[in-house]
């Protein structure tokens, strides 16, 4: 097929995204750019997307639960309400004109950019696990209803926000915080993929292989993020979010 020969530099891309986005988030800023470079229809990119992201979240959240980075009964609830509200957003996109969506970025992302960079304090929480009271239901609840919106209705940067809420609401450590982001976002990702499948929007002479290097960059990325904690997660989610502000400014 035409768009095969572009996995020479395509699978590198996808390892890099990979690799990021299992330590703070923000892999879809790599890699939807990358999908599209190959001049493939816009629902082959998001299949595509769709198809590396839910293999790569899966491996990168086993590995933080079987390090111990994952705290599953407070998670299990935040997944179940962003795949609830990630359903409400994408009837709710509908009704609002771009500029809305880009004008609540521009203010939800700069106070994300502040929290990350000087809100300190947040990096040095060493919780790990969290016994199920109504407060910290509630706030698990609020997580996941925040992400499912996020993620539906404009996604890049999701596990980025994930990782935030779970620190700065629930005081978790931050590698804990990463693992409870990554298996937040499955749900998501599984559920949108399923689509793409069934419609036959997922081409896998491409979709597989890079797959397999996203995997690849998710494992070794948690491993690294495991081992290094806020010392590597911080810099790189203060460089995603820039990012993300940039993205956002340049209506790219």
């Amino acid at each position: 097929m035409e768009y095969v020969h572009n996995l020479i530099w395509l699978c590198p891309l996808l390892f890099i995204a990979g690799f990021i986005d299992s330590i703070a988030g923000g892999g879809g800023l790599i890699a939807l750019p990358a999908y599209m470079m190959c001049g493939m229809p816009i629902y082959y990119v998001y299949g595509c997307n769709k198809f590396q992201c839910a293999f790569g979240s899966t491996i990168a959240a086993w590995k933080y639960f079987k390090s111990g980075c994952l705290d599953l009964k407070v998670t299990l609830i935040s997944a179940i309400t962003a795949f609830l509200s990630s359903m409400l957003g994408t009837r709710i996109i509908f009704y609002l004109k771009e500029e809305q969506i880009r004008s609540m970025l521009m203010v939800l992302l700069p106070l994300t950019a502040i929290l990350v960079i000087f809100m300190k304090n947040a990096w040095n929480y060493t919780d790990t696990r969290k016994s199920l009271t109504v407060p910290v239901a509630l706030k698990a609840l609020l997580i996941g209803m925040t992400l499912g919106l996020y993620d539906s209705m404009y996604g890049p940067g999701g596990g980025t926000i994930a990782m935030l809420l779970f620190t700065f609401l629930l005081k978790y450590d931050i590698r804990t915080a990463s693992g409870n982001a990554k298996l937040t976002l499955i749900v998501s990702n599984y559920t949108a993929l399923l689509s793409y499948v069934l419609s036959g929007n997922v081409l896998y002479a491409i979709a597989v292989p890079c797959a397999f290097c996203n995997v690849l960059g998710n494992y070794l990325g948690a491993g690294f993020a495991i081992k290094n904690g806020a010392k590597i997660i911080r810099p790189v989610m203060i460089c995603v979010v820039t990012v993300l502000i940039i993205k956002i400014i340049l209506g790219k």
